[in-house]
């Protein structure tokens, strides 16, 4: 019986382990950071507007799925900045944009994982122009996009912000994971208790035949 028992924990932790492994495969579509970094100060100017991510992006033909829209400053002059062309290069996508306006920008942005998984969100810098620097609107696209022209794909009404609270995989996933494991061992249990009962009355009938005898 002991046996038995040992078997059955065996099996829970290996359900454990199964439950688990998704959590892991999610880590690559985090955000390990952005440029500007979200919520700071920059001068005008050109900039590259990136966001970078745990794991390499997914290389596709001419960068389908990567999005880079970059939008401001809020207010009734708020306009696109952002020319469609974004380029990938390991765990960064990025574009370049030509900004003087000062105010707050909005970045919406999208990709795709390695494993072909699409991520989404948003971000928010500011800009201010001490200098006078003035804009000379959209960045020519580079040679490879104007080759290869990407459609810019509207953002989707669901972008969240970033940075943003994300509640822990392992948390969100512990009441399916305690569900699974006390299910299994609620068997396991039952089994054990099954196959006890089932010798004892096998007993019962040999001692029986026995005194018969």
């Amino acid at each position: 019986m002991k046996r038995v028992l040992n078997s059955a924990i065996a099996v829970a932790i290996a359900f454990a382990s199964l439950s688990l492994n998704p959590l892991a495969a999610s880590a690559h579509d985090e955000v390990a950071g952005t440029n500007p970094v979200a919520g700071s100060t920059v001068q005008a100017g050109v900039m590259d507007v990136s966001v970078s991510f745990g794991e390499d992006i997914m290389k596709t033909q001419d960068n389908a799925g990567a999005v880079i829209e970059v939008l401001g400053p809020d207010g009734s002059e708020s306009t696109t900045w952002s020319n469609g062309c974004v380029a990938v290069d390991g765990v960064k996508e990025s574009t370049t944009v030509d900004l003087a306006k000062p105010g707050l920008y909005t970045v919406n942005w999208r990709s795709v994982s390695s494993d072909g998984h699409e991520n989404e969100g948003t971000f928010e810098f500011s800009v201010e122009n001490k200098s006078g620097y003035e804009s000379g609107g959209l960045v020519e696209p580079s040679a490879d996009c104007v080759a290869k022209p990407m459609p810019v794909i509207a953002p989707a009404p669901s972008l969240t912000p970033f940075p943003k609270a994300t509640e822990d995989p392992f948390i969100a996933n512990l009441p399916y994971l305690g569900f699974g494991i006390g299910l299994i061992v609620l068997l396991s249990v039952a089994s054990v208790l099954v196959v006890d009962r089932r010798n004892k009355r096998n007993a019962e009938i040999a001692a029986k035949k026995k005194a018969k005898e």
